[in-house]
Formats: C-alpha cells, sequence, structure tokens
C-alpha cells in the first residue's frame, strides 16, 4: 500500500498536467481562430416600411347620386361605409302620381289604337256605302231633270220646276263629291287614317315618356363602390 501510492500521486499529476495542456491548447487555438459569430448570405430584397398617419383615404372616383325629378324620399336603402353594387337600389321616390300618369298614358295608346281599328274596319264601310248612296241619289236626281226638261219642252210644266229639279242635281253631284272625298280619307292611306295613325304614335310616344319618368323615381347606382356620405333621408323633400 505505501509502495502504490507515490505512483497514484504521480499518475493523478500527470493526468491534470494533460487536461491543463489541453485545456491551454484550446483556449490558445480559439484565440487563433478569433470569435465565432452568426452569419448570413446577402440576397436582394425589398425593403418594407411602414409609415404610421392619419387622414381621409380619398378614392380614384366619386360619383354624385341625384334624380332629375322632385319629389318626396319614400325610402333609402343604403347606409354611409356600405358597399353597393352596380344597378343596386339607393334611394326611392314617391312615385304615386307618376305611376297614374302611365296608367293614363297606357289607356291613350289603348284609345288611339281602337281608333285606328275602328276608322279601318267601320269607317272605310260607311263611308262606302255613303258614296253609293250619294250616287244612287245623283242618278235619280238627273232622271227627274231628264223628265223635267221633256215636260218644259211641251210647255207641260214651268220654268221653275226645271230649274228646281236642275238644283237637284247639283246638289246630288255635290254629294257625290264630299262622298268621295270622305271614304278615300278613310281608307288606309287616307287623310283621317294617317290622322290617326299620327295620333296612335303620339300616344305611344307620351306612354314611352310617362315610363321614363316613372323610372326616374328609382335611383340606382351605375357603378360598384362605396356609399361616402347619405344627404337624404325618408321623408325629405328633394328637387332637381
Amino acid at each position: 500500500h505505501d509502495v502504490a501510492t507515490p505512483w497514484l500521486r504521480r499518475l493523478l499529476i500527470a493526468l491534470v498536467a494533460v487536461a491543463v495542456a489541453v485545456a491551454l491548447g484550446w483556449l490558445v487555438l480559439r484565440r487563433a481562430r478569433g470569435p465565432t459569430v452568426a452569419v448570413t448570405h446577402a440576397a436582394r430584397r425589398e425593403v418594407v416600411q411602414t409609415v404610421v398617419s392619419s387622414g381621409r383615404v380619398m378614392s380614384p372616383a366619386e360619383v354624385s347620386l341625384a334624380s332629375t325629378l322632385g319629389g318626396l324620399v319614400r325610402a333609402v336603402h343604403a347606409r354611409e361605409g356600405e358597399r353597393v353594387a352596380a344597378g343596386q337600389l339607393v334611394v326611392e321616390l314617391d312615385d304615386a302620381e307618376l305611376v297614374a300618369q302611365v296608367a293614363q298614358a297606357r289607356a291613350g295608346v289603348l284609345l288611339a289604337a281602337a281608333r285606328v281599328t275602328q276608322l279601318r274596319a267601320v269607317g272605310a264601310r260607311v263611308a262606302d256605302a255613303s258614296e253609293a248612296q250619294a250616287e244612287s241619289n245623283l242618278r235619280a236626281a238627273e232622271s227627274t231633270w231628264e223628265r223635267q226638261r221633256a215636260l218644259f219642252r211641251t210647255g207641260s210644266i214651268a220654268a221653275t220646276e226645271l230649274e228646281s229639279a236642275q238644283r237637284a242635281v247639283e246638289v246630288a253631284r255635290s254629294q257625290v263629291q264630299s262622298a268621295r272625298v270622305t271614304a278615300a280619307g278613310s281608307s288606309g292611306g287616307g287623310a283621317d287614317a294617317r290622322v290617326a295613325v299620327a295620333g296612335r304614335v303620339q300616344a305611344e310616344a307620351a306612354l314611352r315618356v310617362a315610363e321614363a319618368r316613372l323610372a326616374q323615381a328609382r335611383v340606382s347606382s351605375p357603378a360598384a363602390g362605396v356609399i361616402m356620405r347619405r344627404s337624404v333621408e325618408p321623408g325629405d323633400v328633394v328637387t332637381p
């Protein structure tokens, strides 16, 4: 036991010396290599910079919605900040009077169309019958005048009776001319027919105007967007 102790002591001293030498060598090597730092590879990237500010966002385009009519606002279907689609109904005006005007205009179209139909179907037949009757009366008056002239030559009647028969012929001829003018006017290309057709066209135009005014009582968004300001409320009276 006494002999082994010096060897163990020398072994421990040697191991400690080796450990110290290794530690000193590692320290010297680390100092020689310099400090260890984190690195990254350089690359081209966009620089993002955040700017904090306050203000009002301006839209690229702003459209004012309004009606060309004046009247009472019946309903508003959008609020400030609300998104609307193109063609979406935004404001409605009271349209009771406009609806009545459209109904009146439609009745006018029906009346004008009935006038044209009546003139073409009934008026022409009546005018033809009147013309035929007038021609028949003319033939009868001419026949009477021929007999009266023959009697006047023989002295059987006075001159006044012959003149009366002659005036009857002239009146009958005048009636024939009037009946022919009426029949021509009642035909498809006559003056009366043209007036009736023109009346129908005018009534149809009045209907289109009334329908256009009725459509103007409904204000819709012309494009998709956001309501920035709401200037009217139900019950307000607006002017064009």
